[in-house]
């Protein structure tokens, strides 16, 4: 599934793959979901090692790309 790519003022310039708009460092439309606790601490999760960027590394708890 191709992805919107967006110049500096978010506006849509072009569609590409996941795969190269991460490879190539595009930059693209994502949304990301932090959940904070009543004692304000952030609450985070372990990527899977299987994740083709930043396998293992701690993240937000929900995100994604944002379709067309």
């Amino acid at each position: 599934m191709k992805i919107p790519i967006v110049n500096e003022n978010d506006e849509v310039i072009g569609m590409e793959e996941r795969s190269v708009i991460h490879s190539q460092g595009l930059k693209h439309r994502e949304i990301h979901v932090w959940l904070v606790t009543p004692e304000r601490e952030f609450i985070f999760q372990k990527r899977a090692l299987d994740k083709d960027t930043w396998p293992g590394y701690l993240d937000v708890t929900v995100g994604g790309h944002v379709d067309t």
